[in-house]
């Protein structure tokens, strides 16, 4: 990381300033978990870090709208087993991201936190299947505009 009054050529100071957000919640996650990163979902840390620190652009979102259409977007299970070059690779910054932004939306804060604090009772946090949770999502996605 550069120092934001120094960005350099790659960086801008509103790009730092959200990558300094994006680590801040990474420190949040770790201190709310009992567990540290054990047992969290790689695109759900990701995805609550991009979502907080405003990362998502509305291009990310309409490109993650196209590859829903388009078939080309990961499934859940890739998702959730993929390592860090392969979240990377399957673009599941802004993926993540849209599906943090779902439970916000529809399920709000409190659930989100739960979410994060046990990813492993997604089914009882949410009171619904993993399937339905990600049938919901896509719905959600395919139909959301700003």
């Amino acid at each position: 990381m550069v120092s934001p009054n120094n960005p350099g050529s790659v960086h801008s100071y509103e790009s730092l300033m959200k990558a300094i957000v994006h680590e801040l919640a990474h420190t949040i996650v770790l201190n709310i978990r009992n567990k540290g990163l054990i047992g969290l979902l790689n695109w759900l840390n990701e995805g609550y870090a991009y979502y907080e620190a405003g990362q998502l652009t509305e291009e990310e979102i309409i490109s993650v709208q196209n590859n829903l259409v388009n078939n080309t977007i990961p499934s859940w299970q890739e998702l959730q087993v993929a390592d860090t070059t392969q979240f990377g690779d399957l673009g599941g910054y802004g993926i993540s991201a849209t599906i943090v932004m779902f439970i916000v939306e529809k399920y709000g804060y409190q659930k989100l936190k739960r979410f994060i604090i046990e990813p492993e009772n997604i089914e009882s946090i949410f009171n619904i299947s993993e399937d339905e949770f990600d049938s919901l999502w896509r719905s959600y996605l395919l139909l959301y505009s700003r």
